[in-house]
């Protein structure tokens, strides 16, 4: 029989301390940078994204943007792929790719086609 429990990982107050500490390791090694992209796969990547954004801003003078990748997960294929941004903005960029989970690091893998097209500065992904 399959269990329909939900177990809790971390309340509320320990997300918010994990996120706080991800955002102090992001400012640490992009300390040099006046801007980064933080670019959410939809669905929880997006959410993780936008809490990040709020924790950098409060902690660092980093100019923090936030884009969106959208990909078909059950299928990925480059022409799946969208941003909901010009991607001519990304050019000269740190780009930090925000998703939840990694299983297989198929989704990761082509979410990150099109910053591969893009002159950045860095590139450097996290997984939560």
């Amino acid at each position: 029989m399959i269990s329909t429990e939900k177990t809790l990982l971390l309340n509320p107050e320990q997300l918010k301390q994990k996120i706080r500490r991800i955002a102090f390791e992001v400012y640490e090694t992009n300390f040099e940078e006046k801007e980064i992209v933080l670019a959410g796969i939809v669905g929880q990547g997006v959410i993780m994204a936008s809490l990040l954004k709020e924790q950098l801003e409060a902690i660092s003078p980093l100019k923090v943007q936030q884009i969106d990748i959208q990909i078909q997960k059950t299928d990925p294929s480059p022409s799946s792929i969208k941003l909901n941004t010009d991607s001519e903005m990304l050019m000269g960029k740190c780009v930090i790719v925000c998703d939840d989970v990694l299983y297989t690091g198929r989704t990761l893998a082509y979410s990150l086609l099109p910053f591969f097209r893009q002159k950045s500065n860095a590139f450097r992904y996290r997984f939560w």
